[in-house]
């Protein structure tokens, strides 16, 4: 009996090498999918964005080249437009046009009793606009001196920012006139929006 109990508890050496091995590949299983879980998922993550990143730089050296075989006709396409903007900014607006605004800005200044002593245009302060078809949209500033009364000055201002003309109030002083307490002197800056021709 005791020969049965010894072969029941303790087993055969075969059977104890089967379980070892079992048990070794179970390890080696285990060790090899906490190794994907942990590492090697992070190391695929890894190798697939520097293989997007690699493409991208495809991409980005195929841009390179093709930009860097345009370089003539770049070059070419900015000594061009240097030369058109050296020529628009010798451009002035011719006299009749500043005479039609001062006739304009007169004419305004009249209807509300404003007497107009200088209409001048102020260069310095010239702004070029957006290009069309047409030509080219300026700011050309006036400088106005003028006197009149409060109210008339407040009824030629609004009739200066809302008539035919696109004209834009910049600036305006009102000071006391020494000669008259009716009237006070006007300083003004006047911004008109005009479309010069090429």
């Amino acid at each position: 009996m005791r020969e049965a109990m010894n072969k029941i508890a303790f087993p055969s050496t075969e059977v104890t090498k089967k379980i070892s091995y079992g048990l070794l590949a179970l390890a080696i299983i285990f060790i090899s999918f906490l190794d994907y879980l942990i590492v090697m998922r992070l190391q695929l993550k890894t190798i697939s964005s520097l293989g997007q990143k690699a493409s991208g730089f495809g991409k980005d050296i195929k841009e390179t080249h093709s930009n860097i075989g345009k370089m003539d006709q770049l070059k070419a396409e900015v000594v061009r437009l240097e030369e058109k903007i050296g020529k628009n900014e010798k451009s002035i607006l011719p006299t009749p046009d500043m005479v039609m605004i001062a006739d304009y800005v007169s004419s305004l200044a009249a209807q509300y009793d404003i007497a107009i002593s200088q209409v001048v245009p102020v260069k310095e302060l010239e702004t070029k606009g957006s290009k069309s078809d047409q030509g080219q949209y300026a700011g050309v500033p006036i400088s106005i001196q003028a006197e009149g009364g409060y109210h008339n000055i407040g009824l030629f201002f609004s009739s200066l920012e809302h008539g035919e003309k696109l004209m834009n109030i910049e600036s305006f002083e009102i000071s006391r006139n020494p000669r008259t307490t009716k009237k006070h002197l006007l300083t003004m800056v006047v911004m008109v929006f005009v479309l010069k021709k090429d």
